[in-house]
């Protein structure tokens, strides 16, 4: 079912099922992002590519807001190896906004540097602006907290803790 045209890509077959409307679906394949309103129906033909994503660096971790969907819904992005550095992006009204819509990068100066991966995004299920991030790396701050991911420019805090000489995979939130 994977898109027209995205061949082999890297080994991973990345897709996201948006659990407030499971007809969208969403695949990344390397920098591009591919959307879909008829996930039960989908067909290597039914997929647009949203030609204003062309995210920095490859495609990792996707997130979506969780409740009702509307105008204000996000989906979030993390990417690997983006000029030396994972990058977090954030996409607004993801299942209606047209195709040649720009990514909002929403990665603080404040988190780390080098050759990394966000490995993982959580969205608070009962606050859509509550958003964490992993990076899946040695020796790094890698679990970062946001309370405001909707704005601009958000403010980014480590809260990790004392676990450094670990790598963080994954992050959720729960309630």
């Amino acid at each position: 079912i994977k898109p027209i045209g995205t061949g082999t890509g890297i080994f991973i077959t990345y897709f996201l099922l948006d659990p407030n409307n499971t007809e969208v679906l969403y695949y990344a394949s390397n920098t591009s992002l591919y959307r879909t309103a008829s996930a039960s129906t989908v067909t290597p033909e039914t997929w647009t590519r949203m030609t204003g994503v062309g995210a920095a660096g490859n495609i990792r971790s996707m997130a979506v807001t969780r409740s009702r969907y509307t105008q204000r819904s996000k989906l979030y992005i993390g990417t690997a190896y983006a000029a030396g550095s994972g990058l977090i992006y954030r996409l607004d009204n993801p299942r209606d906004v047209p195709a040649a819509t720009s990514l909002v990068d929403i990665t603080a100066s404040t988190m780390p540097v080098g050759s990394l991966i966000v490995s993982s995004i959580a969205v608070d299920p009962t606050d859509d602006k509550k958003v964490m991030v992993t990076f899946s790396n040695y020796g790094v701050g890698s679990i970062w907290y946001t309370t405001d991911a909707s704005v601009a420019s958000p403010v980014w805090s480590e809260v990790e803790g004392n676990i450094r000489l670990f790598s963080v995979r994954s992050c959720a939130i729960v309630n």
